[in-house]
């Protein structure tokens, strides 16, 4: 399923979240909420702010794209959230959150900690950049768990 992923979603990730991992990456706006990882640990305001900007970014560039998504990937989840409402029938929450998790965990996570994997960078990012990126990836993760 992750190659099946990978193959026909390649470009809609070029398309919705490239431009943002990116800007991550190269703005050097640091989204670190740990204090003992910050020389300030006064920074802990303004990053929560940036951490909140991408995600929100990210979010509403995957929304966008929806229409996009290829109708074969639309119907692999259609298929999945019939099997989950059949699985736990009367559940509402699980035939959204199967799907979610299983679309950011396995795709969208993925492409922020491994951008280079989906060729969305030429190289890997490293230190702050790539910290960044897990923290967003973090994030999304839990948005899509429904917590």
């Amino acid at each position: 399923m992750d190659a099946y992923l990978r193959l026909f979603l390649r470009s809609h990730l070029h398309m919705s979240v490239k431009g943002v991992i990116l800007e991550i990456i190269k703005a050097k706006k640091r989204c670190e909420m740990d204090s003992s990882r910050l020389e300030d640990p006064k920074m802990v305001k303004k990053n929560s702010l940036n951490l909140q900007h991408y995600t929100t970014t990210v979010l509403t560039a995957i929304e966008n794209g929806l229409q996009h998504l290829p109708l074969s990937i639309r119907s692999v989840f259609a298929h999945l959230r019939s099997k989950l409402r059949e699985k736990f029938p009367g559940d509402k929450i699980v035939e959204f959150t199967g799907p979610s998790a299983f679309f950011f965990l396995r795709y969208v996570c993925t492409a922020f900690t491994m951008p280079m994997k989906y060729g969305l960078v030429t190289e890997s990012p490293s230190g702050d950049g790539a910290r960044d990126l897990t923290l967003v990836a973090k994030c999304l993760q839990t948005a899509a768990n429904l917590q």
